[in-house]
Parts: structure tokens; sequence; C-alpha cells
């Protein structure tokens, strides 16, 4: 949209963390899964969809490496995902959907 340029760099670093509670990790799978359509606008429905969605074989491998390492987190944290996702089928606006996520914006680390 504003004609900038993308380019890969080693030296960048990302720091995440994750929601401390269920309300918190509702309000940020909710914004993942319904905003996806928004970016079509800008970097057209196959880049978006290229870079947003995991490899199938990615996928599976990951699965199956959690679910070894950790069977009962696994199971209830599939659990969570279905439920937010079988639940919440609303048509959100943009409003609703970017809720913010307080705990995950609490970073806690020394440098």
């Amino acid at each position: 949209k504003n004609n900038y340029n993308y380019f890969y760099s080693k030296k960048a670093k990302t720091y995440i963390k994750l929601p401390d509670n269920f309300i918190d990790h509702k309000k940020q799978s909710l914004r993942f899964m319904y905003t996806e359509h928004r970016y079509y606008d800008l970097f057209g429905k196959t880049m978006v969809s290229n870079n947003i969605k995991l490899p199938l074989k990615l996928f599976l491998l990951s699965l199956l490496r959690h679910t070894f390492r950790n069977p009962l987190l696994m199971i209830l944290y599939i659990c969570i995902y279905c439920r937010i996702r079988l639940l919440n089928k609303e048509d959100y606006s943009m409003a609703e959907a970017w809720q913010v996520a307080d705990s995950s914006k609490k970073l806690d680390f020394k440098l």
C-alpha cells in the first residue's frame, strides 16, 4: 500500500510474551483468527495465505512433538482452542477483535 520494500534480516530479534490467563489468551486467539482477511487488501490474498499458515508437514510434526513431550498440556490446549473456535463464530468488528491482551504486554527480561 505504501510501496515499502520487505527483506529478511538475520540480525532481527523477536521477543514474545504469551498471555498469562485464559481471558487474554482468548482475546489474542480471536484477533489471530478473525483478522487475517484484513491483510488481503494490503498484501494480496495469496501472499497472506502463504505466509500465515504453517505447512501441513511442519504443523503435524510440531503437534506430534508437543503431544509426546507433554500430552496432558497438549490435550488441554486443543480443548481450549476448539472451545474458542467453536463458541466464538460471531462476526467480530475490528474494535472487538483488537482487544488488547494485557498480560502479553508485560515483558520481564534483562538484555
